[in-house]
């Protein structure tokens, strides 16, 4: 079975409510999770940061919802290719609470990322970027950073 890995950057919608960022997650792990889709989801500052994987069949169900989505615009894709394996298997929609649990090493070519393709590295070190940036007050411009 093939997997698919997505990783995007948006920005939120006057129509997203910060305070109800518990619901989104609580609504993303209950359409993913059915789904084996897995993932992370960062919100800072009004902007959305989100490295998705799971079987290529439901993965165009997640992307297709994603992009339909009132509550956010200017979605940008960093990455969409076929992968192996997830990085996040376990998350059906992982926080940043949760990533800076499990923060990845700096060298993402060894040990138990060795697995990971190159976009998928690349992914995992604008999702760390983004959390360093938000960790930082928020107070520049996140521009990603090309690996």
């Amino acid at each position: 079975m093939q997997h698919l890995s997505w990783c995007y950057v948006s920005t939120a919608t006057p129509a997203f409510d910060p305070a109800r960022l518990d619901d989104l997650y609580a609504q993303g792990r209950a359409f993913n999770a059915p789904r084996r889709v897995s993932g992370v989801l960062l919100f800072c500052n009004g902007r959305f940061c989100q490295l998705i994987e799971g079987p290529a069949a439901s993965m165009e169900e997640v992307i297709g919802r994603v992009q339909s989505s009132s509550l956010h615009t200017d979605l940008l894709t960093l990455h969409r290719e076929p992968i192996t394996l997830p990085v996040f298997p376990s998350w059906s929609l992982g926080t940043a609470s949760d990533w800076r649990g499990q923060r990845m090493p700096h060298d993402l070519d060894s040990g138990r990322f060795g697995f990971l393709t190159p976009t998928q590295r690349a992914a995992c070190r604008v999702l760390t970027r983004f959390i360093d940036w938000e960790e930082a007050g928020a107070a520049q411009d996140f521009t990603p950073t090309r690996y």
